[in-house]
């Protein structure tokens, strides 16, 4: 038998674990054109104060039928989410999304391989949670 409040007893989530008043699902869109053989931001976000924000998939498209490659950073720190050619969703698993703290700035890059510039537009989503 549990003893105290339900959402602090041994093994159960607590009540702002799960979807709900302290979590919102975090969706924005991104356009740009990105000349021949550079890497450029395409999206940038700093995290709000009292939030943290995980990222859980990453859609890219670009006119060119070059292997691009993108990346994700935060700050200095860049990590690598795939390459593709044209079209690609690129998923980060919903129960290991990549996580930023509030004030940090959480950008996209997409490297052009090609000898043209390209039109390059595409999505970012995830969870914007509200640290208590």
């Amino acid at each position: 038998m549990s003893v105290g409040r339900r959402d602090y007893t041994w093994g159960f989530l607590n009540e702002a674990a799960g979807e709900g008043r302290y979590r919102e699902t975090f969706i924005d869109y991104f356009v740009i054109t990105i000349s021949s053989w550079i890497q450029k931001t395409v999206y940038s976000y700093t995290v709000p104060a009292g939030y943290r924000l995980g990222i859980t998939g990453i859609f890219v498209s670009c006119d060119n039928g070059a292997v691009n490659m993108v990346l994700a950073k935060a700050g200095a720190t860049q990590k690598l989410i795939g390459y593709f050619t044209g079209s690609q969703k690129f998923e980060i698993s919903d129960n290991n999304p990549l996580y930023f703290n509030a004030g940090q700035v959480f950008t996209i890059d997409v490297y052009n391989r090609d000898e043209v510039s390209t039109f390059c537009k595409g999505w970012v989503c995830g969870i914007k949670e509200a640290i208590i």
